[in-house]
């Protein structure tokens, strides 16, 4: 694959993220006192972006999803009551 095609697929990606919140996989089942990924990987999000402001969340009782929002940045949300997009991990290329 050339790399002008790579670019306008991670171009795409990218486009696609920063147009509505994308569930990351990431919850926390005790009210976010611990967060956990749904592929059993490591807990590594706050390394590639920050929490929104006022985030985490201190009124959310219950499981929470972590979405990446359109400013690029963490946002926490009921699980038991927002339907998100998803963003699965699968190599670009």
């Amino acid at each position: 694959m050339g790399v002008q095609k790579k670019n306008e697929k991670v171009r795409t990606c990218y486009l696609y993220m920063m147009s509505a919140n994308v569930w990351t996989g990431i919850y926390s089942p005790d009210s976010g006192r611990t967060w956990k990924t749904s592929d059993e990987t490591e807990v590594d999000f706050l390394k590639y972006a920050n929490w929104c402001s006022d985030r985490p969340a201190v009124n959310i009782s219950g499981q929470r999803c972590v979405t990446f929002s359109c400013c690029s940045c963490y946002y926490d949300l009921d699980c038991s009551n927002t339907a998100q997009h998803a963003l699965c991990k699968k190599p670009i290329f």
